[in-house]
């Protein structure tokens, strides 16, 4: 205890000068040589520690009392061209839509469209600053809440009870702060590693057969596991650890008839890092970049890896098998997206240059930031089982951006022939230092692209678009298949912003007809901000 003590004492002195005299650089030596003969221990602590509750008690406030006194929490600015990332509240009871342009099919299935995305309490997203340094929260932080839609069709006469509810997602964090009615969790991503690392001591709370397989990430051993879920949801029937030697932040994985597939990626988390004085999540673009293949009840000594360029690819379209050849489709760029860049470089220089277009040109004198790194195209790894080879390729020029792909699920782990994503709208994306998606893409995986001018094909494949209007922007498309149709008959439903109006909408888009108008558009009762993922959950 005697290493703590000194962090703790240095802490104390501090607290009673100004900012300007605060030494941070010292504090990151003493803070390193103060932590590392425990930070072993400190990884291998569960995130639990069961305490008598008159102790837990106690060592709670007076942690609290600790991080009142000690840090203060200031509002990041915000853009006028990012206001619709700003949190909105509880609209409370589900509230009926009224206003609908267009008709939804009789053939529309019943059910749920479901989407989620931050929506951080107390105003938006914080910072703190304190005698650790300062920390920050990154845009993809923050309480979670989920935005759903009902349909609900009425009996014969075609009509349809549509609602809209949001809520946020009630975790332990979310109803301790609702109780404390403030801000009571450090950022841990993004600051000065003193102040990160003490958000780690003051944050204590811590196809074909249906099954679902998941995989879990920690901090310490460890570092990433599999697991397979049965069909029916209620048992964990295959669990087991992937034996990696560093906690590899794997957004997705995929699976196929037979196998398991596993991204391994150049993103990571390390507490020693932290220690030293670095980031706790990093992009490395020389680092690790492969595909592990798995058989689906397999362990880490049956995974067969395929080294492949260096890239990062948060999401995936669709895994299957052909011949000895495994087949992953993701959406592939050159840089992560989170954290952001190295603390104390000029984030929205960063973000604004890394989401500009492939053609562009323009370099800022001096800068830091590397032009459309974030640029992001359909791509495509064929993995031979039986000879290790690889062949890559991309699947779209750079016309445009994509990400959030999807498919019809009932083709998950098999071949399809269509994909779709959300179009990322570059100029507006680099105006505002945010991700904002202008468009659907419609990608034939079978059919090559024919050269507008030459007549010839391409090494692409086909894409159609659907274009939104002006300053009209996406979020958690999904597709909804039509039941008895072929793989491509359906819908995509999305949520839609429009920032020139502030008013919110649903677009339901016919996919056999991608390009035409929506068939419906829903006018929700209040803005919802952009998020993240969407799925839709028929009701029967």
């Amino acid at each position: 205890m005697a290493s703590s003590a000194i962090a703790f004492q240095q802490a104390n002195c501090s607290a009673e000068r100004t900012s300007k005299s605060f030494n941070l650089g010292q504090l990151k030596t003493s803070l390193s040589t103060a932590f590392k003969p425990f930070l072993k221990k400190i990884q291998q602590v569960p995130l639990r520690i069961d305490l008598p509750s008159s102790i837990k008690n106690t060592s709670v406030s007076i942690v609290d009392a600790f991080v009142d006194l000690v840090f203060e929490f200031v509002d990041q600015p915000v853009l006028p061209s990012q206001a619709n990332f700003a949190p909105v509240d509880e609209i409370g009871e589900a509230v009926k839509i009224s206003i609908i342009e267009g008709k939804i099919p009789d053939s529309f299935p019943e059910g749920v469209y479901i989407r989620n995305g931050p929506n951080p309490l107390f105003g938006g997203f914080k910072s703190t600053l304190s005698i650790f340094g300062r920390s920050s929260h990154i845009w993809v932080e923050g309480e979670g809440m989920l935005h759903a839609l009902y349909f609900t069709k009425e009996d014969g006469d075609g009509n349809w009870t549509i609602s809209y509810r949001n809520k946020h997602v009630e975790t332990e964090t979310f109803e301790l702060e609702k109780r404390r009615n403030k801000p009571s969790f450090i950022p841990t991503v993004e600051g000065d590693s003193p102040a990160i690392l003490s958000a780690y001591f003051f944050n204590w709370t811590a196809p074909g057969t249906g099954e679902l397989v998941v995989v879990g990430a920690d901090a310490k051993r460890p570092f990433l596991v599999l697991g397979v879920i049965s069909a029916d949801g209620k048992e964990l029937i295959h669990k087991v650890d992937l034996k990696f030697n560093r906690c590899s932040l794997c957004h997705e994985n995929g699976i196929t008839e037979n196998y398991n597939v596993i991204i391994d990626w150049g993103l990571s988390i390390d507490i020693n890092r932290v220690v030293k004085g670095g980031p706790l999540m990093r992009y490395d673009k020389e680092g690790c970049a492969r595909i592990g293949v798995m058989p689906r009840y397999g362990n880490a000594d049956s995974i067969r890896w395929f080294k492949v360029k260096a890239n990062c690819t948060f999401h995936i379209f669709n895994c299957f098998e052909d011949g000895d050849e495994v087949i992953v489709r993701g959406c592939r760029a050159l840089q992560s997206i989170i954290p952001g860049p190295d603390f104390g470089l000029n984030k929205f220089e960063w973000f604004s240059k890394g989401f500009e277009n492939r053609n562009s040109t323009d370099k800022t004198e001096g800068s830091s930031a590397k032009t459309a790194e974030f640029f992001t195209h359909a791509y495509e790894w064929r993995l031979n089982i039986k000879n290790g080879d690889v062949v890559e390729r991309s699947l779209t020029g750079d016309e445009f951006s994509m990400d959030f792909p999807m498919i019809n699920e009932q083709f998950t782990g098999y071949r399809n022939k269509y994909g779709y994503s959300q179009l990322v709208d570059s100029t507006a994306s680099s105006t505002s230092g945010m991700a904002k998606y202008g468009g659907i893409a419609k990608l034939y995986f079978d059919e090559p692209d024919i050269h507008a001018f030459t007549g010839r094909y391409d090494e692409v494949v086909r894409v159609e678009y659907h274009m939104f209007p002006k300053a009209t922007f996406c979020s958690g498309a999904a597709f909804v298949p039509k039941g008895g149709g072929l793989e491509d008959d359906g819908w995509i439903i999305t949520y839609v912003h429009h920032e020139d109006t502030n008013i919110s909408q649903v677009y339901i888009i016919d996919t056999k007809n991608l390009s035409s108008e929506p068939i419906a558009k829903l006018t929700l009762p209040q803005r919802v901000p952009y998020g993240f993922h969407g799925a839709f959950i028929p009701s029967h």
